[in-house]
């Protein structure tokens, strides 16, 4: 294990001499694996060895107990850690909360980078599994070839020294050298995709004997690197905002051009859909097309430029039962005799609130009683502690009822004063896509 990581990390150049690398650990059993090999490593590479840890909040006590396990982990292996942490159900905002997860973390490592010097970086433990699973992810998506290359060996100060190496081997590595690891409960919910490809999707493949699927798959990826590596080239070389220019590029190229501009700026992918608009943005002077939020897609005189603009808020809108529009998202509210766990999800006593609700936006003064806080807040100053990006706070669908009175907030759920519990006769469910 040792030499196989050693091997990769200096086929790639990834460490050199005098520098610091951050291991990014959850506790699990592939970063507890890098945390070892790391620190094996230390001496023989010539780096300083640090720990980073992020607590999402998503599963209560359980991911309080990962933060101690890797803070214990850290004190018998004698590396200096970095702890950050915040609930990511309030930062979803229309992501998934997959994404929002991983904004979140990966913030964090920014943050932590910004006040290093250039000679730090950050590993992280993602596995060949994790590459092969990501490939079919984004295959399944209709990804192009830049996302079925799948997880890069690098991305900016961001380092990935187990990419070659198997899950399999890590777990086998753990019980030789005799160190133990966290299990994440959510990681047999086969309800999230990765996971269906995990336990059900990728055996199945690997059961036929003449199929090796994380070979195959891996085989793939490097030729589609190749591939994608010419692209990204032809699109760096074009650095204009000519819409003429423009005009004469392939999608391919074409496509990469306007990623290269928006991920930098405003951290945006482009899918398909919106890839199309402003594709016929070229042809169409003085035009715009929104992208997300107050993102857009401006065509001014021959130019194409992305911005933000102020986005038009729709007026308030009375909620009903059912599927309900209210700007770029759907509210969805139905009865419920039963109250179920659901982070996307909140659930409201009707008898403790008026009988109308209507969708908002925040306003100045609004209260909010956070489930599992322990005092009221202003909504703003939550936000605001909570590290809710200022240009999401304003856009988070708020759920009035007829006295005014903040029932639900997106991304927070339902107001403590009006959640439905074991007594509750009359019951709805709320949810924001």
């Amino acid at each position: 294990m040792y030499n196989k990581i050693l091997d990769f990390i200096q086929k790639n150049g990834l460490v050199s001499p005098g520098m610091t690398v951050i291991a990014a650990v959850s506790g699990g059993a592939d970063s507890v694996c890098l945390l070892e090999v790391l620190k094996h490593l230390e001496g023989q590479l010539g780096f300083t060895l640090e720990c980073a840890h992020f607590n999402h909040h998503l599963r209560a006590q359980e991911s309080d107990g990962d933060e101690e396990f890797v803070k214990s982990l850290c004190r018998n292996f004698n590396v200096p850690l970095h702890t950050g942490g915040t609930f990511v159900g309030s930062l979803c905002d229309g992501m998934s909360l997959e994404d929002a997860a991983r904004r979140a973390r990966y913030g964090f490592f920014e943050r932590l980078l910004q006040e290093r010097d250039k000679n730090t970086v950050v590993a992280t433990a993602h596995t060949l599994n994790d590459n092969v699973e990501t490939f079919f992810i984004n295959l399944l998506r209709g990804s192009g070839s830049r996302g079925l290359c799948a997880v890069p060996v690098t991305r900016g100060k961001i380092i990935r020294p187990m990419l070659e190496t198997s899950r399999d081997e890590i777990t086998a590595h753990l019980s030789s050298v005799g160190l133990e690891w966290r299990t994440d409960s959510t990681n047999s919910d086969t309800a999230y995709l990765r996971n269906f490809l995990r336990h059900e999707i990728l055996p199945r493949l690997a059961s036929r004997a003449e199929l090796d699927p994380y070979a195959a798959v891996s085989r793939a990826i490097a030729n589609l690197r190749k591939d994608n590596a010419a692209l990204e080239a032809a699109a760096e070389s074009c650095d204009t905002d000519d819409t003429s220019v423009l005009r004469t590029l392939p999608d391919s190229v074409l496509w990469r051009v306007f990623t290269k501009k928006l991920e930098k700026e405003y951290d945006i992918i482009l899918d398909s859909v919106h890839f199309n608009a402003v594709k016929s943005l070229l042809s169409r002077s003085n035009s715009k097309e929104q992208i997300r939020a107050d993102v857009f897609a401006v065509n001014e005189n021959g130019h194409l430029r992305f911005m933000r603009l102020s986005e038009k808020k729709p007026d308030i809108t009375i909620l009903k039962i059912g599927e309900n529009n209210f700007g770029s998202k759907r509210i969805l509210i139905k009865n419920v005799k039963e109250i179920y766990n659901g982070l996307t999800k909140a659930y409201v006593d009707c008898d403790k609130i008026g009988n109308t609700l209507y969708a908002d936006f925040r306003r100045d003064g609004d209260m909010f009683f956070c489930p599992g806080r322990a005092a009221s807040s202003q909504l703003g100053k939550l936000l605001k502690n909570d590290k809710v990006p200022r240009s999401r706070r304003d856009s988070l669908v708020v759920i009035r009822d007829s006295a005014g009175s903040v029932v639900f907030v997106e991304g927070y759920g339902a107001d403590s004063r009006f959640c439905a519990d074991a007594e509750s006769k009359k019951i709805i469910c709320i949810e924001i896509i």
